[in-house]
């Protein structure tokens, strides 16, 4: 009886790099919006401009106004008033479950 093999690790890496890709994407966005709803607001231009981006195996989470790291760091005049750092170290945890979970998907 003859006996033949197929290799699909090629497929598997590229299922398990989109699985990550996407569980960063919701990981980021999750990361948005605890930091949305930390921030403090007084016009809500620093709010709306908190996004994330994936890029290779990182997300990042910023925020795209010129006064953002002010606000996360303080200055000599204002106590820092952290909202990025929190988002994302205050859920560290909940943050690998997402991506585990993602990856078990397609296991």
């Amino acid at each position: 009886m003859p006996v033949s093999k197929t290799n699909n690790s090629d497929a598997c890496v590229n299922a398990i790099d989109s699985a990550v890709r996407a569980a960063l994407s919701d990981v980021g966005q999750k990361a948005v919006d605890y930091a949305r709803q930390a921030v403090p607001v007084r016009t809500g231009a620093l709010r709306d401009s908190i996004d994330s981006e994936v890029s290779g195996s990182t997300v990042t989470i910023g925020a795209g106004e010129n006064y953002a790291a002010y606000v996360e760091l303080g200055t000599t005049a204002r106590d820092a008033r952290p909202y990025l750092k929190p988002s994302v170290f205050d859920h560290t945890d909940e943050f690998q479950s997402m991506i585990a979970e993602k990856i078990k998907s397609v296991l």
